[in-house]
C-alpha cells in the first residue's frame, strides 16, 4: 500500500509542479503584457488547484517517508522518526521543498507582477530540489553532481514543454472562438521557437541521465523497461508537436476553423502522452536501476 501511495503522490507532485512552472513561464515570458490578465483569469483555477496539490503532496510524501523508514504508521506520532528522516539526504532536499511549496501557495494568492516572477523562481527551485532526491543523485563525486545538474535541466525543460501545453490549448480555443484574435498564434510561435530547444534538451538530458545512473545497459531491467516506455511516449509527443507546427500551422490561413480544431485535438493528445510519461517516471523513480 505504501508503494502505491508513494507512486501516486509522486505523480501528483511532479505533474502539479510541471503544470505550474510551464503555465507561469508561458504567462510571464511569452504572453504579451496587455493579454496577461485575460490569460491569468483563465489559468487561475488550474493554478490554484495545482498549488494546493503540490503543497499537500510535498507534505504527504515526507510523512510517507517516515512510515516507510520505520515500517509502522505509528511513526507519524514519533518526533524522533521525523527528525531522523529530516537528517537523511531525502530530508535535506525535501524540507526546503515543503517550505517552497507553502511559499508558492501563498504567492499565488498575492497580486502583482513581482509576486508572479517570485512565484516562478520558487517553482523552479522546487523542480531542482526534486532532482536531488531521485536516481540521478544516487552517486557521489563528479557523477553525482553531473546527475543532479542533468536531471535539473531535464525537469526544467520538461516543465516548459509539457506545462506550456495547457495555456497554449486555452489560447487556441480562444482563437477558435474569435478568429480575429491573433494572440494565440503569436504566443504559439514564441512557444514553438523556444520549445524546439526545450525538446532537444529533454532528449539529450534524458539520455545523459540514463548513462549517469546505470551506465551502458547490459541487460533489460524493469527500471530500464520503464525508461524505454517513457522514451516511446516522449517520441509520440515530439511527433504530435511536429505535426502541429509544420503541418497544421501553415494551413491556418487556408482553412482556419478546421486547422485550429485539429491543432487543439493533437495538443490534447500531446498532453495525454505527457501525463502518461509522468506516470511512468513516478513508477520507476521508486525502483532500483539495477
Amino acid at each position: 500500500m505504501t508503494d502505491f501511495l508513494n507512486i501516486l503522490l509522486r505523480f501528483f507532485h511532479f505533474s502539479s509542479l510541471l503544470l505550474l512552472t510551464g503555465c507561469l513561464t508561458y504567462l510571464m515570458l511569452l504572453t504579451p503584457a496587455g493579454y496577461r490578465n485575460r490569460l491569468e483569469i483563465r489559468l487561475s483555477p488550474a493554478l490554484r488547484s495545482s498549488a494546493g496539490v503540490a503543497l499537500f503532496s510535498a507534505i504527504a510524501l515526507f510523512a510517507l517517508q517516515t512510515v516507510m523508514m520505520s515500517g509502522e504508521i505509528t511513526a507519524l506520532s514519533q518526533p524522533d522518526i521525523w527528525s531522523a528522516v529530516a537528517g537523511t539526504r531525502f530530508g535535506h532536499a525535501w524540507l526546503p521543498e515543503m517550505l517552497l511549496a507553502a511559499v508558492s501557495f501563498m504567492l499565488l494568492r498575492a497580486g502583482g507582477e513581482a509576486a508572479r516572477y517570485l512565484l516562478l523562481v520558487t517553482l523552479i527551485l522546487q523542480l531542482i530540489l526534486t532532482a536531488m532526491t531521485g536516481h540521478a543523485a544516487m552517486h557521489d563525486g563528479w557523477r553525482g553532481v553531473a546527475g543532479e545538474v542533468s536531471q535539473s535541466l531535464h525537469v526544467l525543460a520538461a516543465a516548459f514543454w509539457c506545462g506550456g501545453l495547457y495555456p497554449l490549448l486555452l489560447l487556441m480555443q480562444q482563437g477558435q472562438r474569435d478568429p480575429q484574435d491573433n494572440t494565440a498564434v503569436l504566443t504559439m510561435m514564441k512557444f514553438s521557437r523556444y520549445g524546439h530547444w526545450a525538446v532537444a534538451l529533454v532528449i539529450l538530458s534524458g539520455v545523459s541521465n540514463t548513462l549517469l545512473i546505470s551506465g551502458i545497459p547490459r541487460h533489460f531491467s524493469f527500471w530500464l523497461t520503464g525508461v524505454l516506455v517513457k522514451s516511446v511516449l516522449v517520441a509520440g509527443m515530439v511527433m504530435l508537436a511536429l505535426l502541429n507546427r509544420y503541418w497544421l500551422v501553415p494551413r491556418f490561413r487556408q482553412s482556419p476553423a478546421e486547422s485550429r480544431r485539429r491543432f487543439i485535438r493533437l495538443t490534447q493528445a500531446e498532453m495525454g502522452l505527457a501525463l502518461g510519461a509522468i506516470a511512468v517516471v513516478s513508477l520507476f523513480a521508486t525502483l532500483s536501476p539495477g
